[in-house]
């Protein structure tokens, strides 16, 4: 105990991530994870743009070898289509991640998987004050064509509150 704690203190502060997935270890190799990192760097395997809606569910070697797993992917029915579309990018993206061609096949498992991060984060409301939206319309005030006015009027309160979301 004595050493943990002497190390502990010549490192500093520890971050919590870098056990968690340490301790997951056991329950990862489970589903086959065998190299936790495919969980915790999904995001930089897939790109952001599957990543918010899909997560690696397991993997799947042969018996006694390294190469031809299969990857399950969860991923909601809508994008599972878009995912298939991309299957061998995808491949292309995790063998390059393992450093040699560890999967060749993908099965989507349809599911009604979310992103948290996004569903859960509360977006605060924004209201524009009243002398900014009295400035926008008396800015457009001359525009002849109600449509075009009426564009602009969106666009400028669209961008006031972008920048009040800066804030």
């Amino acid at each position: 105990m004595k050493n943990i704690k002497s190390a502990r203190t010549n490192r500093g502060l520890l971050a919590i991530g870098k056990f968690a997935i340490q301790t997951a270890g056991p329950a990862l190799q489970k589903r086959g994870f065998h190299r936790s990192e495919i969980i915790s760097h999904w995001e930089e395997i897939v790109t952001p743009v599957f990543a918010i809606h899909t997560s690696p569910e397991k993997l799947v070697f042969p018996r006694d070898r390294r190469t031809g797993g299969t990857l399950t992917i969860q991923t909601p029915a809508p994008l599972a289509l878009e995912i298939q579309h991309s299957e061998q990018l995808l491949l292309e993206r995790v063998n390059t991640f393992f450093g040699y061609r560890a999967v060749d096949k993908i099965i989507l498992k349809h599911s009604t998987f979310m992103d948290a991060k996004k569903e859960n984060k509360r977006t605060r409301r924004i209201t524009i004050d009243r002398t900014s939206i009295h400035s926008i319309e008396s800015q457009t005030e001359d525009i002849h064509s109600k449509a075009l006015r009426k564009a602009l009027r969106s666009l400028g309160k669209s961008i006031k509150t972008a920048e009040l979301q800066e804030i």
